[in-house]
C-alpha cells in the first residue's frame, strides 16, 4: 500500500512501512505538520501525540512501537516506551520531537531477573537537556535523569 504526505512543498511517498521516497512538488498550504531535519514537527498538541507514536521513546498513552513496551523506573514518576537492547543490538536513535541537548537513548535499564541492561531509556541531565514534547527529565541518580511522561 502506498500513502502520500504533502509537507512544505515536498511530497513524501511512503512505499512500505518504513520506506520513504522524496518527490519535489508545489508548496503545501496545510501547515499542520512541518519537516524539521529528519523529524516531523506538529503544530498542535493533538497532532504531536500521533506523530510521537511513530518514533521510539514515546508516550505510552499514545501507544508504543511494536518493538517497545511501556516502562516505569522504580522510584521515578511517569513512564515511557522502551525498546529492547543488548550488546549486539544498540538503542534506536529516532527520538520524538522536542528532544534536544545531549539527551540520548542508551541501553541502561535492567528488567527484573536480567543480569545486564536489556532496555533503552532516553538519558538526560536534569536542568540542562531537553526531553521530548510532553516529557520531563526526572533525576535517577546524582546528575543523571531519564525522560518520562506523566500520565
Amino acid at each position: 500500500m502506498t500513502a502520500r504526505l504533502l509537507l512544505l512543498g515536498v511530497l513524501y511517498v511512503v512505499v512500505e512501512a518504513r520506506s520513504v521516497e522524496k518527490v519535489d512538488v508545489a508548496p503545501a498550504v496545510d501547515g499542520r505538520l512541518r519537516l524539521a531535519g529528519s523529524y516531523i514537527v506538529a503544530e498542535t498538541a493533538a497532532v504531536a501525540e500521533r506523530v510521537q507514536a511513530v518514533s521510539h521513546y514515546g508516550n505510552p498513552a499514545a501507544g508504543c512501537e511494536s518493538d517497545e513496551q511501556s516502562y516505569q523506573v522504580s522510584g521515578v514518576d511517569g513512564s515511557f516506551c522502551s525498546p529492547k537492547c543488548s550488546s549486539d543490538n544498540a538503542c534506536p536513535h529516532d527520538y520524538p520531537s522536542g528532544t534536544a541537548g545531549d539527551t540520548e537513548g542508551l541501553c541502561v535499564l535492567e528488567s527484573p531477573g536480567a543480569t545486564q541492561p536489556d532496555h533503552c531509556a532516553l538519558v538526560c541531565t536534569p536542568g540542562v537537556d531537553v526531553c521530548p514534547t510532553g516529557a520531563t527529565c526526572k533525576t535517577i541518580s546524582n546528575n543523571q535523569g531519564v525522560c518520562t511522561y506523566n500520565n
